[in-house]
């Protein structure tokens, strides 16, 4: 409500465009569906309709599938940028229609379950609202799976940002965990583990995050984990 009496007062304007109305119009919506991105997200390889080489797939077998929208840069770089860092919640609207537009062509379980990447709690506060748990709750209108926040839990405020790959893998691992109602020997009540899961965040930079995060999962009994993110980091050219 808040944001629509903005509106008409400070219309949005497109970050691709530059149309006003919308933070990203549907001119631009159609046009990133349109374009294709099936290269690895390891390795760079060249893929068929995913972002997942075979030979990547056997080495990280935390993964089933893996999904991305486009590489971190343009229009689509402003949209999640101004979305996370600046607070323009409008912009979660735009990426759920085209991370669910991603996911039209493949086959998910009814059973499954959108998990969102814990955000640092000290971002959540700052920012005023979790980005990545409130896409995942568009999201969840879109494609009638519900989200389960829950299970992984963020242990630290340590951000990886500024970190090279080397640190980021380092300490993610101490960074993420189960949640301990679900840890083994807990003495609290224990939700049942979803058998399949759609692995959420927005940015793949280096894949420490989701691959930590997959692995918990698989590591109580998830069968089948989909990482699904918005961007990835175009690997740097020596």
């Amino acid at each position: 409500m808040v944001d629509n009496l903005l509106g008409a007062i400070s219309p949005h304007i497109c970050k691709g465009c530059g149309a006003i109305g919308l933070p990203f119009c549907r001119c631009c919506i159609s046009d990133v569906i349109k374009r294709n991105h099936p290269i690895c997200l390891y390795c760079g390889a060249p893929c068929l309709d995913n972002n997942l080489c075979k030979s990547c797939c056997k080495k990280h077998k935390c993964f089933d599938d893996l999904l991305a929208v486009a590489e971190r840069s343009g229009a689509l770089k402003r949209l999640v940028g101004d979305y996370k860092y600046n607070s323009e919640v409008e912009c979660c609207r735009p990426l759920a229609d085209i991370l669910s537009n991603r996911l039209q062509n493949v086959s998910i379980p009814q059973t499954a379950v959108i998990l969102p990447v814990p955000t640092i709690p000290s971002h959540v506060r700052s920012r005023g609202f979790d980005h990545t748990l409130y896409l995942a709750r568009q999201l969840s209108s879109r494609i009638n799976r519900p989200v389960n926040n829950k299970i992984l839990i963020r242990t630290d405020n340590m951000a990886q940002h500024m970190q090279n790959a080397s640190n980021r893998r380092k300490l993610i691992r101490k960074s993420l965990a189960i949640s301990p109602r679900l840890a083994t020997g807990s003495l609290l009540p224990v939700p049942a583990t979803p058998d399949h899961v759609i692995l959420l965040d927005d940015i793949w930079t280096t894949g420490s995050t989701m691959e930590t995060a997959a692995k918990l999962l698989k590591g109580i009994g998830v069968k089948s984990v989909l990482g699904l993110v918005v961007l990835y980091q175009p690997k740097r050219v020596n």
